[in-house]
């Protein structure tokens, strides 16, 4: 694995997750949180990987690296909790 893309790409395959090639090519994009409260039930997983919007990500890498994958992004854009820069 050369690129960070394809690392992030092997981790969410190995999980389960399916992650688009336009998802991958978003990783340097601003990320925005909109939620100032965490939206998910407490206790679950969701929960805490949600707590990594709190920790400033400024792009959809260090979103990434706090622990967030991408079908939580996905979903969280979708619902309007976060917001990626096109």
């Amino acid at each position: 694995m050369n690129t960070l893309a394809e690392m992030i790409a092997f981790e969410d395959a190995r999980e389960g997750i399916k992650t688009s090639k336009k998802e991958i090519e978003a990783i340097g994009t601003v990320l925005t949180v909109i939620a100032t409260v965490n939206p998910k039930k407490a206790p679950s997983m969701s929960y805490d990987r949600f707590q990594g919007y709190f920790r400033g990500p400024e792009t959809v890498q260090e979103a990434y690296d706090y622990g967030l994958r991408g079908d939580d992004i996905r979903h969280d854009a979708a619902k309007g909790f976060i917001q990626i820069a096109e």
